[in-house]
């Protein structure tokens, strides 16, 4: 699973991560563009919407019917606290 080799990865190197959910199954310019901008100092997570990622909205409370939505973004800081 990918989130979980980012979260690997950013553990292993003490980074807070950003995850991005949207709702575009291709990575954007943008997210690119954050991803080198912070490069060793924030970890940039994509989520496409695919049903293999539907757990992933369910762990994080999107879409489930309580009026939060995709496009989404969460904040892990190092110590494993979310910000919404």
């Amino acid at each position: 699973d990918y989130l979980k080799k980012a979260q690997a990865k950013a553990a292993k190197y003490g980074l807070p991560q950003a995850i991005f959910f949207t709702s575009k199954p291709q990575t954007t310019a943008l997210l690119k563009y954050l991803s080198t901008e912070f490069r060793r100092r924030l970890l940039v997570v994509h989520v496409p919407p695919t049903t293999k990622n539907q757990k992933l909205l369910d762990k994080f409370g999107l879409g489930a019917g309580d009026g939060t939505t995709i496009p989404a973004l969460i904040v892990v800081t190092p110590d494993g606290k979310q910000i919404p």
